[in-house]
């Protein structure tokens, strides 16, 4: 969990706001850029038109901002890569890593692809920090729906893992 706080411009200090946050097991809403789903992977294709159905899409081009939303809210924010960025678009070193731990923190899933390799595990690229990388991020419950679409990824084990972990925390 994460604590998290906000300037009470008054006072000048910084004070809690929401102790101990853990994303809740499901959002009503996905970040997901839908116009460049002709580039995207099928697996993701698949995944938001049957997995994300009749949930509101929130997106922003703001990282903040989308990832804020749905680890207040529960959900879920993509920027996989895909056939025109393979290597996807977001800055692993200061985009990425930053919000994948914030993110797994809270007791979501970010990976940096839909192979199942976590951004976390990736190392780090001394010899460039502008490397860039796929963002997603998925809550408890968009976790656990990626799962049968993703029979092939080596990490499944560790996938099947982080859901079991979380069962029984609720969100803020």
């Amino acid at each position: 969990s994460i604590c998290l706080e906000q300037y009470n411009f008054i006072n000048d200090e910084w004070v809690t706001s929401i102790p101990n946050h853990m994303i809740p097991n499901k959002g009503k809403t996905y970040a997901i850029n839908e116009g460049n789903c002709a580039n995207w992977d099928s697996l993701i294709s698949t995944y938001v038109a049957q997995c994300l159905r009749g949930r509101s899409v929130r997106w922003t081009c703001c990282m903040v901002v989308d990832v804020h939303r749905h680890l207040l809210q529960g959900g879920c924010f993509l920027y996989p890569e895909d056939k025109k960025y393979r290597n996807g678009r977001l800055r692993l070193v200061y985009e990425a890593y930053p919000m994948a731990f914030l993110w797994e923190k809270t007791g979501g899933l970010a990976l940096a692809n839909v192979e199942g390799e976590r951004i976390l595990s990736k190392s780090f690229p001394r010899a460039d920090v502008h490397v860039r990388c796929g963002v997603i991020m998925l809550g408890p419950d968009e976790s656990k729906k990626i799962q049968p679409f993703a029979f092939q990824s080596p990490n499944m084990e560790w996938w099947q893992c982080k859901s079991e972990n979380h069962k029984g925390k609720s969100g803020a």
